[in-house]
């Protein structure tokens, strides 16, 4: 997970300062901090949902429904405790 401040100012190789690329200029001086979260997990999702039907004579109807599903993830998620990167 990489945790980033987005409104953190660049500093440009010529020795200049300039806004943050993530947030417009004009509001960088009304938000105290903003960070960025991102996670760099691995996830996989396999779901199947089948439906069986049995009509017999006489209006007699068999019914049943089965429904699996299977998520793995290797990700820390949003409460991991990383440090700060510059963007």
């Amino acid at each position: 997970m990489t945790i980033a401040l987005i409104n953190q100012k660049v500093l440009q190789a010529n020795g200049t300062i300039s806004a943050s690329p993530y947030l417009n200029p004009t509001l960088q001086g009304l938000i105290g901090q903003a960070r960025l979260t991102a996670s760099s997990g691995y996830s996989n999702y396999n779901a199947l949902q089948a439906n069986f039907q049995k009509r017999l004579s006489h209006g007699l109807e068999f019914q049943a429904n089965y429904t699996w599903a299977k998520c793995m993830g290797n990700s820390s998620g949003f409460y991991s405790t990383e440090t700060l990167t510059p963007v």
